[in-house]
């Protein structure tokens, strides 16, 4: 990020649950277009520090691993080549259309059928905040009159007023049942196998390569390590010392890809939660911490607090994950 930018915001909640799309939150603060994704594809990480202003919170996001990077980037690039392979090249498409915008889980997005090409569009869910100003409530961006007339608002779209429009969209892309009938649905990171939905990691760990979960061949030191020194001292025992890590280091020290079940990938695919803040709850002692910083993969976040309570995120870096 640069120097010239507005990063402190704030949020009141509206009910238990809510969401924040820090890319947009960015946008409506700074009056300029920030991405979930790269140029390249590759996912965007926000780091940001949350402070408990009212109440207390718990905030979880994507798994910050190569799954989620991976599979965002797979799936930037599978929209891309739909596209090209439909005659459109990117610079065809409007200005902020030109990268992939993902959805959280379900829940997080809404389907709109009024849209104004006649065509469903899926765009942030009502349970999206706004970002403020301060705790007062004031927005950053509420809403502004193109010059086309039509009204063009930062809102979700089924929080709008009528004849409002969100710039809010999510990417669709096109599937085909066993059938083959096709059909566009949003791209949503989170969820295994839900009906309507492209969902990213799923998608990505059903179509990745099976790694086996044992060594298939092992190789051997290197000529000349050093490590070889080790079994000078004790040459008898090296035989009985290769046999036990022959026998009990074979096996991946993590979850292979199957997730464990064969079918599911919900350890890969479930949210992390990023912590957990609240304001002081006694004289001498704080528990939980009034703020927590963490990284956030898509500048996606959900809320999980009591209603009309208020939290303020400070941007304090976003880069590129790889």
């Amino acid at each position: 990020m640069g120097q010239c930018e507005q990063t402190t915001l704030y949020y009141r909640t509206e009910g238990e649950t809510g969401y924040v799309d820090l890319a947009s939150s960015m946008t409506a603060a700074n009056r300029v277009q920030y991405h979930q994704v790269s140029s390249s594809g590759n996912p965007n990480c926000f780091t940001v520090m949350i402070t408990a202003l009212k109440s207390s919170f718990a905030f979880w996001h994507l798994q910050n691993q190569f799954a989620t990077c991976r599979a965002v980037k797979q799936t930037s690039e599978g929209w891309k080549t739909q596209l090209r392979h439909g005659g459109v090249k990117l610079a065809d498409l409007p200005p902020y259309g030109r990268r992939a915008r993902f959805a959280l889980e379900a829940g997080s997005y809404v389907k709109d059928s009024t849209a104004i090409s006649g065509e469903d569009i899926y765009t942030l869910s009502k349970l999206h905040l706004p970002p403020l100003m301060s705790t007062n409530g004031n927005e950053f961006f509420g809403w502004y009159m193109s010059t086309d007339g039509m009204r063009i608002a930062y809102e979700a779209r089924d929080a709008l007023v009528a004849g409002s429009l969100s710039a809010n969209h999510i990417t669709q892309v096109t599937v085909t049942d066993g059938d083959g009938a096709e059909s566009n649905v949003p791209l949503v990171v989170s969820g295994d196998g839900v009906s309507g939905e492209f969902n990213v990691i799923t998608q990505y760990m059903k179509a990745r390569r099976q790694t086996p979960d044992v060594s298939i061949d092992t190789p051997g030191p290197e000529e000349g390590s050093d490590m070889l020194n080790l079994f000078s001292i004790a040459e008898e025992m090296s035989d009985d010392i290769v046999d036990a890590v022959d026998d009990y280091m074979d096996w991946k020290p993590y979850t292979p890809d199957n997730g464990g079940t064969g079918t599911s990938y919900a350890n890969f695919d479930a949210l992390t939660e990023a912590g957990e803040c609240s304001t002081v709850t006694a004289v001498d002692t704080q528990y939980p911490p009034n703020f927590i910083i963490c990284d956030v993969p898509l500048g996606l976040l959900k809320v999980l607090g009591a209603s009309d309570t208020d939290f303020r995120i400070d941007v304090l870096a976003i880069y590129e994950m790889e």
